[in-house]
C-alpha cells in the first residue's frame, strides 16, 4: 500500500496507494475521531502512521505497533517520537493514562483478542473513550489469524464492560448504526464506539 522513496535531505517521501482499502481505513479514522474527545489518544497498532493525521492537531498522539519497521516508518514520516514499538497484551503505560484508545483492525491479526481488549481498557481513563474496528468474515485475507462473524465479534466487545457501547457496521464507505444484527454470513467491518 505505501511507497517510499528517500528524498535528497534524508527525509523519507511517501506515496501511498490509494486502494478501496486504504480509503476504508481512513473512513474509519474519521468516523473514529468525530466520536473521541480530542485530549490524549492511543493508537494501538498504528502501523505506518495515517491515523495521527487523519485524527489531526487536537489530539495528543501516541502510537504503539509490535513491528519496528513500521514504529522507525511512521516516525520518519509523521512526526519522530510519537510511536514507539509495543505489544497490545502488554501496554507500557499506566493504568487509566487515555482519554482515548483507538485499534483499528487489529483483533483479527491475534491468537486471542480477550488479554488485548483487557489492556486497552485497562489504560483508558473512566470516561475514555474506545473506538476499534474488526472485518467480519474475511477468511482470506493471508494474516488474519481469527475470523470473526458479527456476534462473536459483539461478544468481545460486550465482554470488556464498558459502560456504554455502540456497534456501527461499515460497508464500502459508508459507516451505519446497526439497528438489526446482521447475519452471522454478512461481511463488511464492525466499528464500535465505546465508554468506560
Amino acid at each position: 500500500m505505501l511507497q517510499e522513496t528517500i528524498r535528497p535531505d534524508g527525509s523519507p517521501d511517501i506515496h501511498l496507494r490509494i486502494t478501496p482499502i486504504v480509503l476504508r481505513h481512513f473512513r474509519r479514522y474519521e468516523f473514529a475521531r468525530d466520536h473521541l474527545t480530542p485530549v490524549t489518544v492511543l493508537d494501538v497498532a498504528s502501523g505506518s502512521g495515517y491515523g495521527k493525521d487523519l485524527l489531526g492537531p487536537d489530539f495528543t498522539y501516541v502510537g504503539i505497533d509490535a513491528a519496528p519497521e513500521a514504529v522507525k516508518y511512521a516516525n520518519q514520516a509523521y512526526g519522530n517520537g510519537h510511536f514507539h514499538q509495543g505489544d497490545i497484551n502488554h501496554l507500557q503505560y499506566a493504568d487509566e493514562y487515555f482519554d482515548n484508545v483507538i485499534s483499528m483492525e487489529t483483533l483479527e491479526h491475534l491468537d486471542e483478542a480477550a488479554p488485548a481488549l483487557s489492556e486497552l481498557r485497562r489504560v483508558l481513563k473512566p470516561g475514555g473513550r474506545l473506538a476499534a474496528s474488526i472485518p467480519l468474515n474475511h477468511p482470506d485475507l493471508v494474516h488474519h489469524k481469527r475470523v470473526y462473524c458479527f456476534s462473536e465479534a459483539k461478544a468481545l466487545f460486550t465482554g470488556m464492560g464498558l459502560s456504554r457501547l455502540d456497534l456501527y457496521l461499515q460497508t464500502h464507505m459508508r459507516i451505519e448504526p446497526v439497528t438489526v444484527e446482521p447475519d452471522d454470513q454478512s461481511a463488511g467491518t464492525l466499528v464500535v464506539i465505546g465508554r468506560k
